[in-house]
């Protein structure tokens, strides 16, 4: 049997193109996932003729529909106009159920993420769009490019001075673009602009829940980038407002309470805390062990109580499951600890590796710790086996 014919990168586009990057079975409406994959319609997986191509979900992909259905919908597809319906359904939803749909797990990271961010250029570019659609579309797309990656940042701010020129006339979509502007600094370190611009942005919000969330994400910079805590009756009065408002912004508190007891070696609240997450994340649906925040914390905790061969197995976890999702923040500071995991049951091979690892993940995502204790203990490392190596010759010669 001949090696399978890659389709080649202009018709795979054209495919994704031809249907509005929208399954056009289901239209995006009853299936998980909104990724797309390639179908040939005739099952021959090296016939890659435009006309024996369709591009459908996951789901639909996998039910076992006639060539002569798929082959009438291919036709009715050059006569289609934009499901403006479906789009408009989609960008009702936030911007991290956007990621959920389109970086499902065992979809990869690569490309099905990046059909996310090619559907909204899509549709900014071909649909006649007003104001508020154009707006709100700018700031999905701006949310998951800088959920993709250091690849899409200049892409990001293109799109932020776009949106700002769209929002001058609004205060509150306004006051969501300088947010983003913020979250943007913030990946890529810059602490002081980052706080200004979310602290400009509060100013802006209309409800008390946004200006409770952008406070604790400022708290969340200091302590990532600064490691410096804060003041826990400030952060317990603003986590409270979001508790019943929404659960992921909630969450995302939890996760800056947990590094801080960490950081204070306050074991046993940090453990309290991350039950609560867990407890949130069965109401979502969410398994546990297929979430990366409660593994890669109790990693944490496993290393500090010198339990290694355990914390191996969370941190393994949590960037297994980072990876499946597509979001590179924190990786290179979990491979930090991973690394050093290994080195304290002996694999120092291993850890060399995770270290290397961690200096190649993306620098601007928030992962200026990761990477700098990656490049400290990679050195130390290389220098302990170094002055071994120069022990054993010295031995030697005596």
């Amino acid at each position: 049997m001949g090696k399978r014919q890659n389709i080649p990168a202009p018709i795979r586009k054209q495919c994704y193109e031809e249907v509005y990057y929208i399954c056009p079975l289901c239209l995006g409406k009853d299936n998980e996932s909104l990724a797309l994959e390639i179908h040939h319609i005739d099952s021959d997986k090296n016939n890659n003729n435009k006309d024996n191509l369709i591009a459908l979900c996951r789901a639909c992909h996998a039910k076992n529909i006639k060539e002569s259905e798929l082959n009438a919908i291919n036709k009715e597809l050059r006569f289609r106009d934009p499901p403006i319906d479906v789009f408009n359904l989609i960008l009702e939803q936030p911007a991290y159920r956007i990621h959920d749909r389109f970086a499902a797990k065992g979809l990869g990271e690569d490309s099905h993420l990046l059909q996310g961010i090619k559907l909204f250029e899509f549709f900014l570019r071909r649909l006649n769009l007003n104001n508020y659609q154009s707006s709100e579309a700018l700031l999905k797309l701006i949310q998951l490019e800088r959920r993709y990656g250091e690849k899409r940042l200049k892409h990001a701010e293109q799109h932020l001075r776009e949106a700002k020129q769209l929002a001058l006339s609004r205060p509150y979509l306004y006051g969501r673009v300088l947010y983003e502007d913020g979250y943007i600094r913030y990946l890529k370190n810059d602490l002081r602009g980052g706080t200004a611009l979310l602290q400009a942005s509060e100013q802006f919000s209309h409800d008390k829940f946004t200006r409770a969330n952008i406070r604790i994400i400022q708290h969340g910079m200091r302590l990532n980038l600064l490691r410096s805590s804060f003041n826990e009756k400030d952060f317990f009065r603003d986590a409270n407002l979001l508790q019943d408002w929404d659960a992921t912004w909630y969450q995302n508190a939890l996760q800056h309470l947990i590094a801080k007891y960490i950081l204070e070696n306050n074991l046993d609240l940090a453990e309290d805390i991350i039950v609560q997450y867990k407890k949130i994340n069965e109401y979502k649906s969410i398994k546990f062990e297929e979430n990366s925040v409660p593994a890669y914390f109790r990693g944490r905790i496993y290393l500090i109580r010198d339990e290694a061969n355990k914390a191996i197995d969370m941190f393994l976890l949590a960037i297994n499951r980072k990876i499946q999702v597509c979001v590179k923040e924190g990786r290179s500071e979990m491979r930090a600890y991973l690394g050093e995991a290994y080195e304290r049951i002996g694999q120092e091979d291993l850890a060399l590796a995770e270290y290397r690892k961690g200096l190649d993940e993306d620098y601007f995502m928030a992962n200026q710790i990761g990477h700098k204790l990656c490049e400290q203990r990679l050195y130390n490392l290389i220098e302990k086996q170094f002055q071994r190596k120069k022990g054993k010759k010295s031995n030697k010669t005596v």
